[in-house]
Protein backbone atom coordinates (compact mmCIF):
# COMPACT_ATOMS: atom_id res chain seq x y z
CA UNK A 1 0.00 0.00 0.00
CA UNK A 2 2.82 2.38 0.84
CA UNK A 3 4.45 1.79 -2.55
CA UNK A 4 1.17 2.27 -4.41
CA UNK A 5 0.42 5.50 -2.55
CA UNK A 6 3.60 7.19 -3.77
CA UNK A 7 2.10 7.73 -7.19
CA UNK A 8 5.04 6.45 -9.20
CA UNK A 9 4.86 5.35 -12.81
CA UNK A 10 1.65 3.91 -14.13
CA UNK A 11 1.04 1.47 -16.93
CA UNK A 12 -1.76 2.35 -19.33
CA UNK A 13 -3.57 -0.10 -21.60
CA UNK A 14 -2.85 0.53 -25.27
CA UNK A 15 -5.53 -1.71 -26.76
CA UNK A 16 -8.45 -0.82 -24.50
CA UNK A 17 -10.56 0.49 -27.39
CA UNK A 18 -10.58 -2.87 -29.19
CA UNK A 19 -10.14 -5.35 -26.35
CA UNK A 20 -12.30 -5.68 -23.22
CA UNK A 21 -9.38 -7.32 -21.41
CA UNK A 22 -6.34 -5.27 -22.49
CA UNK A 23 -3.19 -7.25 -23.19
CA UNK A 24 -0.85 -4.47 -24.33
CA UNK A 25 0.31 -2.07 -21.63
CA UNK A 26 2.75 0.84 -21.90
CA UNK A 27 4.80 2.51 -19.19
CA UNK A 28 8.08 4.41 -18.90
CA UNK A 29 9.98 1.16 -19.51
CA UNK A 30 8.30 0.47 -22.86
CA UNK A 31 5.46 -1.74 -24.02
CA UNK A 32 4.59 -5.04 -22.39
CA UNK A 33 2.20 -7.78 -23.56
CA UNK A 34 0.37 -9.87 -20.99
CA UNK A 35 -1.42 -13.04 -22.04
CA UNK A 36 -4.34 -13.46 -19.63
CA UNK A 37 -5.85 -16.55 -21.25
CA UNK A 38 -4.68 -20.00 -22.29
CA UNK A 39 -3.76 -20.39 -26.00
CA UNK A 40 -7.10 -22.06 -26.73
CA UNK A 41 -9.09 -19.44 -24.84
CA UNK A 42 -10.69 -19.96 -21.46
CA UNK A 43 -10.57 -23.56 -20.33
CA UNK A 44 -12.72 -24.77 -17.48
CA UNK A 45 -12.09 -27.88 -15.39
CA UNK A 46 -14.67 -30.66 -15.50
CA UNK A 47 -15.06 -30.50 -11.73
CA UNK A 48 -13.72 -27.27 -10.22
CA UNK A 49 -12.94 -27.07 -6.51
CA UNK A 50 -16.38 -25.64 -5.70
CA UNK A 51 -18.23 -28.36 -7.62
CA UNK A 52 -21.34 -29.77 -5.99
CA UNK A 53 -23.08 -32.68 -7.67
CA UNK A 54 -26.58 -31.50 -6.85
CA UNK A 55 -26.02 -28.22 -8.70
CA UNK A 56 -25.47 -30.05 -11.99
CA UNK A 57 -29.04 -31.39 -11.86
CA UNK A 58 -30.53 -27.90 -11.80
Amino acid sequence: MALASTGGTHATPSDWLVNDCPEIWADDGGTHRYSWYQPAGLEFADKPERYDGYLSAV
